[in-house]
């Protein structure tokens, strides 16, 4: 076999085990990225990155956010379903009626308004 060929086969092996040695780290950095994505995930909520925990902090968020976009259509549905499990039915009804504004014609609200109503 002629020198050349020996050093063509030698830099494909060594382009191979490069590529082999490449996608496995890979593959390590994505299964550390979607293992550290789901423990950020399950150990808080976030909502347009920040954090929310449930009851006064969200019902807090939901009312400085919308004061701010008001034309936010699920944040007035949000809203109004944490005012409905706090037993505050005029101001789920109230927001429910800022979410038909942004979006009359939404079956969701007729639902959700029977629903809580009930």
């Amino acid at each position: 076999m002629p020198k050349g060929t020996a050093k063509v086969k030698e830099r494909l092996n060594l382009k191979k085990e490069s590529l082999f040695l490449f996608s496995c780290c890979a593959l390590l950095f994505l299964f550390l990225l979607i293992t550290f994505n789901f423990d950020n995930y399950f150990s808080s909520l976030k909502v347009l990155g920040t954090n929310i925990e449930t009851g006064t902090e969200e019902k807090l968020f939901w009312e400085d956010f919308l004061a701010k976009n008001p034309q936010y259509f699920a944040g007035w549905i949000e809203l109004a379903k944490i005012y409905y499990t706090e037993g505050n039915k005029d101001a789920g009804s109230s927001a429910l009626i800022h979410a038909q504004k942004v979006n009359p014609n939404s079956e969701e609200i007729r639902t959700l308004g029977s629903n809580l109503k009930d």
